[in-house]
């Protein structure tokens, strides 16, 4: 049977900051189904950090029609493929790449190579006619209701207050009080690695991996990030209860990710209670994947000053100098 290809692309404005609005449209998760036209069941399998395969299944007519789609991420260009593995599209491939334009907006710019099967030949002014039909179609989704969705999620507001566009940027000694809230009301165990003189010392060891998320000049959410030069890790990742679901969880993950990739960081750890389902299955969205490791811990008391054995001063550990 005759393949047709149809070759289009568009550009949709985005009411969002570019990394803001990455991190949204690649939150690829169970819960997507609202965002489309037609009843969309979901489900999301990681291949790898940067590959996911997404398997959607409708019911046109009803009729089951189960379609896989293979995802690979570039974070570092702000830009995602999409391949169909199979349906009546296979091999259909679509490129998507998010630019800034200004602090508070971006533009997703795409392009799509769309394979149809056809019991003719087409003539060329037949496939121009589809391909433009395919255009006008899958940029009205976006306009109608990709983009004011994403509009929607990232923009936090609690009861009479006015949404601002989302920022995010390195903790600062101010927020202490806002973070320590933000923290007890995700329900976070606190401990003495979290007053505030820890925290400063956090901050100073890795100033631009501990992250606040703010949007209408107050902090949303946090997130402290570590590397030791070896592995980085994501601690005490919390957002408000009032902004949740609207993407910034994910947006500060996603930052923090490129922050450590610029430091040299090659893999992320994080540890999460086995209790705690819904963060695990949050984190395994976004490329995570369960280790069968034990993790032990052991509280160290702090070393007093004063002389050590043979009159020598011992250092943190307690061992002579």
């Amino acid at each position: 049977m005759p393949i047709v290809s149809l070759p289009y692309r568009f550009r949709v404005t985005l009411r969002a900051p570019a990394r803001t609005a990455y991190a949204w449209c690649t939150a690829f998760g169970p819960d997507d189904g609202p965002l489309f036209s037609e009843p969309t069941e979901r489900r999301v399998t990681t291949l790898a950090d940067d590959a996911l395969v997404l398997t959607d299944t409708t019911r046109p007519d009803g009729r089951r029609r189960r379609i896989r789609r293979l995802v690979r991420l570039c974070p570092t260009e702000l830009s995602w493929t999409n391949t169909h593995l199979d349906g009546p599209f296979r091999g259909s491939q679509y490129w998507y790449r998010i630019v800034p334009d200004g602090p508070d907006r971006s533009v997703l710019e795409f392009r799509g190579l769309r394979l149809e099967r056809d019991r003719r030949r087409c003539s060329p002014g037949e496939v121009a006619r589809r391909a433009a039909e395919r255009r006008r179609s899958d940029r009205t989704e976006w306009v109608r209701r990709l983009a004011p969705a994403l509009a929607r999620d990232v923009a936090p507001k609690r009861r009479g207050e006015t949404a601002g566009p989302l920022r995010i940027r390195s903790y600062a000694p101010s927020d202490f009080s806002a973070v320590r809230r933000l923290w007890r009301n995700g329900s976070l165990h606190l401990g003495p690695s979290d007053t505030a003189r820890a925290l400063e010392r956090s901050r100073q060891r890795d100033p631009e991996l501990f992250l606040v998320a703010e949007a209408t000049g107050r902090p949303v959410g946090a997130v402290l990030g570590r590397y030791d030069g070896r592995r980085g890790w994501i601690n005490h990742l919390a957002v408000d209860p009032d902004a949740r679901h609207r993407g910034i969880g994910t947006a500060l993950v996603r930052e923090l990710e490129e922050r450590l990739r610029r430091k040299g960081c090659s893999k992320v750890n994080l540890h999460v209670a086995r209790s705690n389902a819904t963060v695990g299955a949050f984190y395994e969205r976004l490329g995570y994947r369960r280790a069968d490791l034990l993790f032990l811990e052991k509280w160290l008391r702090r070393a007093r000053p004063g002389p050590g054995r043979n009159g020598r001063s011992p250092d943190a550990t307690g061992a002579p100098r």
